[in-house]
């Protein structure tokens, strides 16, 4: 019956092997279900002594919404792609360039998207098609967002278990 055990001892035992005992076992040790002056350890987790005996804690959920407090401080780095993209603007097309308020453009392909012949000196309608590559830091200031993908959901903290039931004993 380990009668070795004093008083208040808690124990972990399997259902199965606690439905084998006998009543004279269960006079003295009782399930920690919250009767019978017993602790309700059901569903719950024993705990090192750093707190005063008896003490309770933790939430009876086993999962938690995250949220953006509860993130660590974090960067993101990016490294530079290769953007494309075209430009309809009327300007002066001379030569090999193309001047659009003051910019000049270095023209390598052109499409005239109002069918009018491209007469060097002449005000016309260009498509400047361009790609760049972006280079050095980016950095992110002020009112600058960066949005991301997914949802809210609530994440599972349970950790991987077997499940006993707490015994006391109690007299």
């Amino acid at each position: 019956n380990l009668g070795f055990f004093p008083k208040g001892t808690i124990l972990a035992f399997s259902k199965d092997a606690w439905d084998a005992k006998d009543s004279a076992f269960k006079a003295i040790w009782k399930v920690c279900d919250g009767t019978n002056n017993t602790p309700n350890l059901v569903g719950r987790f024993l705990r090192g002594a750093e707190y005063p005996a008896g003490s309770t804690g933790g939430a009876d959920s086993q999962s938690v919404t995250l949220e953006t407090k509860h993130m660590p401080r974090h960067s993101h780095t990016f490294s530079g792609d290769t953007a494309s993209d075209s430009i309809d603007l009327i300007g002066v097309y001379t030569g090999n360039h193309a001047t659009y308020n003051g910019t000049i453009f270095k023209v390598e392909q052109i499409s005239n998207t109002n069918n009018s012949h491209h007469n060097s000196g002449n005000d016309d309608r260009l498509k400047i098609s361009f790609s760049m590559t972006p280079s050095g830091a980016i950095s992110e200031t002020g009112g600058s967002n960066i949005s991301g993908k997914g949802d809210t959901f609530a994440v599972n903290t349970a950790p991987g278990y077997y499940a006993v039931i707490y015994i006391m004993k109690t007299s």
